[in-house]
């Protein structure tokens, strides 16, 4: 939601996964994927995490951080549109609108994917994060030596 906000659009996606560097065995891996078409739907952002975590994922790890990254961000105003898409772009961004105006109207994440953790339980250390850590300099934490 915070690239529909921003009026951004992504051209490419990080997955990654690691375990803890302080336990044995360390294992750490990611991929990039590169978007033939930029997007701002999560549905499709989604399916291409999905595709790939099989990639580096290693069952029988314990995982300590795992995380999707969007990468190389546009503003939508600035697109080069492609012949040859498949994706009926018009149907993605009306029902992204709906699931927008619906988590407005109802409170954040009434309406998500499958996809989606459904645990509140979000034991993260977050006593020095900013308000929009990644979408907003101004918020960057600011430290003096």
């Amino acid at each position: 939601m915070r690239l529909r906000e921003q009026k951004s659009l992504t051209q490419g996606i990080i997955v990654f996964l690691n375990t803890s560097r302080f336990k044995d065995p360390y294992y750490s891996a990611s991929r990039l994927i590169t978007l033939s078409h930029p997007t701002l739907d999560t549905g499709e952002i989604i399916k291409h995490s999905k595709k790939v975590f099989p990639e580096i994922f290693k069952d029988g790890l314990e995982y300590k951080k795992a995380g999707v990254i969007l990468t190389g961000n546009i503003s939508k105003n600035n697109i080069q549109f492609d012949l040859f898409d498949k994706l009926d772009r018009d149907k993605q961004k009306k029902l992204s609108q709906a699931i927008d105006t619906l988590n407005y109207k109802f409170g954040k994440d009434k309406v998500r994917s499958a996809a989606q953790s459904i645990t509140e339980d979000k034991n993260f250390k977050r006593e020095f994060l900013s308000k929009n850590p990644v979408s907003c300099f101004n918020d960057a934490i600011t430290i003096r030596v």
